[in-house]
């Protein structure tokens, strides 16, 4: 049974006189559990389509169901609650505050509050190999371990779902590596759903699957 469903969705722009197709028609479907990695050129559409389905933002046409809600005919605040209890999101720049240490960076995203929360930040952060970083603030953590930060914020929560938006664009390669490996291992030890854009080909070493998008549209299978 899928845990996510688009059919045939658009995102169309209007810029003048000219009609861009960020995504155009696009058809996909991710089995729970799948490991899916979104290839293809800056600007083909991969962006979009991946905040289309996280509810970031709304198609112009088509459906999209995600964990059995239809994200196109939710109110605002029944999709804030799907993002918040559902699915976690890891962005190429990590987004994190500057002022709080890795631990209060996890935390303040907590959704449901109890005497636990300390706890359940320092294994979200062991999960990837960063609780003895705990009390760093991010000026002191390299690039790879803000990222690493930025996958536990994203794991908090517990969701079934992980959208990853370029998650190594910022990094070294030996860095970007890493991030992959720990997003393989989220998905194959804990069950997590995967989606992940990327340019890496060691992206492929942990998808099940992996598809290309060319001007808006899903173009190829792998």
């Amino acid at each position: 049974m899928p845990i996510i469903k688009a059919k045939k969705i658009s995102k169309i722009y209007q810029q003048g006189t000219k009609t861009i197709k960020a995504v155009d028609e696009a058809d996909l479907e991710v089995e729970k559990g799948e490991f899916l990695a979104v290839i293809g050129a800056s600007g083909s559409g991969k962006s979009t389509l991946l905040q289309l389905i996280g509810g970031l933002d709304r198609p112009t046409k088509g459906e999209i169901e995600v964990n059995g809600v239809n994200l196109t005919k939710v109110s605002d605040r029944k999709l804030t609650k799907l993002r918040r209890d559902h699915l976690g999101f890891i962005f190429q720049n990590f987004n994190l505050i500057p002022t709080l240490t890795a631990a209060q960076n996890v935390e303040a995203v907590i959704a449901k509050r109890s005497k636990d929360d300390r706890k359940k930040v320092l294994a979200a952060l062991k999960q990837v190999n960063l609780d003895d970083r705990a009390d760093h603030l991010p000026s002191k953590l390299s690039g790879g371990e803000q990222q690493r930060v930025a996958i536990a914020r994203a794991l908090i929560n517990e969701p079934e779902i992980i959208l990853a938006d370029e998650p190594t664009g910022n990094l070294d390669s030996k860095s970007g590596e890493e991030i992959i490996h720990f997003l393989g291992h989220l998905n194959k030890k804990n069950n997590k759903t995967v989606i992940l854009i990327s340019h890496s080909d060691y992206a492929k070493k942990y998808a099940d699957r992996t598809i290309v998008i060319k001007d808006g549209k899903i173009t190829a299978e792998r």
